[in-house]
């Protein structure tokens, strides 16, 4: 479980000089968003990353836009670890049909 939230301009802007991203994780909700978690080498422990100005957690539509965030605004290219939060349907039994 993460430990909190950071604030997206903290892995950006306000990022420490010598500071960076040590692992990502990036977690399918079951409404079919993507939400993500961080690993940073200045802080302890994992951290749901927030949108700008809020704690609310920063969605994404596709998991490609989420990778190519981490790649192009954190400058992180390491390994990134995929959840889901969704469940397999509960399998069911077709009724069997009387076939002629």
């Amino acid at each position: 479980m993460p430990d909190g939230t950071i604030r997206e301009r903290m892995l950006t802007s306000l990022r420490p000089k010598s500071g960076r991203i040590v692992g990502v994780r990036i977690v399918e909700a079951t409404e079919s968003t993507w939400t993500m978690y961080v690993t940073l080498s200045w802080k302890s422990g994992e951290h749901l990353v927030s949108v700008y100005g809020s704690t609310k957690p920063k969605r994404y539509k596709h998991l490609s836009a989420a990778v190519a965030h981490c790649r192009d605004a954190y400058h992180y290219y390491g390994p990134i670890i995929l959840e889901t939060e969704k469940q397999e349907p509960a399998p069911h039994d077709e009724p069997t049909r009387n076939r002629s």
